[in-house]
């Protein structure tokens, strides 16, 4: 991961939250992305959630 401040393939932290939601089913809620930057690498999955800020709790 890269961004602002960090070199190119340089790891950097980032602060998130995940939560994992199941139904009365045993059913778990999970969101189907893709990388913009590369879209033939295929999809992914993954829980809901997001970042969260310095001043978030």
């Amino acid at each position: 991961m890269s961004g602002a401040g960090s070199a190119p393939g340089e790891a950097r932290a980032r602060r998130a939250g995940r939560a994992l939601v199941v139904d009365g089913a045993d059913r778990v809620l999970l969101i189907r992305g893709e990388d913009p930057a590369d879209p033939s690498r295929g999809g992914f999955w993954f829980p809901p959630g997001g970042g969260v800020e310095a001043d978030e709790t």
